[in-house]
């Protein structure tokens, strides 16, 4: 469905009463994809605490406990931010017009712009820190590095993958953001109060 299908999807809502069902589907449609992101989140940072504390249970040393409570910060940090966005995106429309659904729209979009600038931001600032992890551990152990260079390889290039996917993806996700914010704007003024 293209931008203009989708107004004049919206503008027949507005003109016609009875199809509202298609607006509160569209609503619950969002609301349902905000729920499974946050469980979706909280299973994911889980999995990653889960993972970092059986590093640290495999080799408990300093390097490794740091990676723990990196870790952990980075997800608690990620988790208060999501769940303050969920809390704030939640409340619903006022009334049961598309002025009213489309002003709420453009205020979770707007609400899911700040998060993803908040998210851009923590990835940019936690990188570097697991870089320098990694090149402690590199440093630290370097006999086995060196006698098996490919763990080295596969550790270091899928932290760097993993990286750079997330700054991608981010980044492509901020781009989509904006485009949607923009169109909503516009929207909401053709819009009659």
């Amino acid at each position: 469905m293209t931008d203009e299908e989708l107004m004049n999807a919206w503008r027949g809502a507005q003109t016609s009463t009875p199809r509202t069902d298609w607006i509160h589907k569209t609503w619950r449609r969002r609301k349902l994809h905000r729920d499974v992101g946050l469980l979706a989140e909280y299973l994911g940072g889980g999995g990653a605490i889960a993972g970092s504390a059986w590093f640290v249970h495999r080799s408990p040393n300093a390097p490794t406990l740091s990676l723990l409570v990196l870790v952990i910060v980075i997800v608690a940090a990620s988790w208060w931010m999501s769940t303050r966005h969920y809390i704030m995106a939640r409340s619903g429309a006022q009334t049961h017009e598309t002025k009213s659904y489309l002003s709420e729209l453009l205020r979770v979009a707007q609400l899911e712009l700040e998060l993803t600038r908040a998210y851009t931001r923590l990835t940019m600032i936690t990188l570097p820190l697991i870089m320098l992890w990694a090149m402690f551990q590199l440093y630290s152990a370097a006999e086995v590095y060196a006698s098996e260079p490919w763990r080295a390889i596969i550790g270091l290039g899928g932290i760097m993958l993993i990286g750079a996917g997330m700054i991608v993806h981010a980044r492509h996700k901020y781009a989509r953001l904006e485009d949607e914010v923009e169109r909503l704007q516009q929207w909401a003024h053709s819009f009659a109060p």
